[in-house]
């Protein structure tokens, strides 16, 4: 099967994330590049893992709040952990 090659030009911010989000997602930019152009979503362990992890974090906090005020406060903290983890997806 001959190969065939591309030339993609982008700004170097857009060279930047794009070499995070392979980083992130555990792939070679050429190979990000051509699951993100064949693939509408591109699984990313990483990521996943981790919020995993957020959505346990979350369950011990229900279970072990007792204080409404406190339970809420936590539950506030957890959310923007969780959104800047989903900033990378």
């Amino acid at each position: 099967m001959k190969e065939s090659k591309f030339t993609v030009r982008a700004t170097a911010e857009e060279c930047e994330q794009i070499r995070k989000r392979a980083e992130s997602a555990n792939m070679s930019v050429n190979r990000y590049l051509i699951e993100s152009a064949l693939h509408s979503m591109l699984r990313n362990d990483r990521q996943l893992s981790l919020l995993m992890g957020q959505l346990c974090s979350l369950e011990n906090h229900m279970r072990g709040s007792t204080d409404f005020y406190e339970l809420q406060k936590k539950v506030s903290d957890w959310r923007q952990q969780t959104m800047k983890i989903m900033e990378g997806c």
